[in-house]
């Protein structure tokens, strides 16, 4: 696994095989492309989020004197360029700047999946109270080589999302959970081993 350096990121970009849109060759670093934040921000309506249930958000757009953000709540935004590849594993992080200045723009969605060609969702947290505004470099993404094709491209949940971010879906969909009973007999082993010992 390698990731593809400054001339392999635009000879693929060229070709079509890497989307950015929009794209700007000044972009592009030594092995990575600047993402730009997007004009939309969400965050939680409830302090308390309970995975069953469908988040209600506030939702923001971003004015041209920017926005504070504040410890202690999470806030999604989007990168402005639609990123992605069919062809190679696709991964997000924050700029060394933006790092310095206490923003963290993912908590655990750094990859992204073969297939994947669209906004990527901000789940930025800042330190202190600090303003950000629409446009400015908040993110790189990466593209890394994969030893095959996989099977089937990403049709995920978020395989089409756009510059304004979605709230999570909820977790307890039949298909995105195990059902309580498959721990059952676990548990009740588990209750045996307490008593014994």
């Amino acid at each position: 696994m390698a990731y593809l350096p400054d001339f392999m990121i635009k000879r693929e970009v060229k070709e079509g095989r890497i989307i950015i849109d929009p794209y700007n060759e000044n972009d592009v670093g030594q092995n990575s492309v600047d993402m730009h934040l997007g004009p939309f921000l969400k965050t939680y309506r409830d302090h308390a989020l309970d995975v069953r249930k469908d988040p209600e958000s506030i939702n923001f757009i971003i004015p041209e004197e920017g926005l504070e953000l504040h410890p202690g709540r999470l806030y999604l935004g989007s990168t402005w360029q639609r990123a992605g590849s069919d062809f190679y594993v696709p991964s997000i992080d924050g700029t060394s700047t933006v790092g310095r200045y206490g923003i963290v723009v993912h908590q655990t969605a750094s990859k992204g999946s073969v297939g994947f060609k669209a906004n990527w969702t901000l789940e930025i947290s800042v330190q202190q109270p600090i303003t950000i505004y629409a446009g400015m470099k908040i993110a790189q993404v990466y593209f890394e080589q994969i030893l095959s094709q996989p099977e089937n491209l990403y049709e995920g949940d978020y395989a089409n999302q756009t510059a304004e971010p979605p709230v999570p879906k909820n977790l307890m969909r039949p298909g995105k959970f195990l059902p309580y009973k498959t721990f059952a007999e676990v548990i009740e082993k588990s209750k045996k081993v307490r008593k014994i010992a």
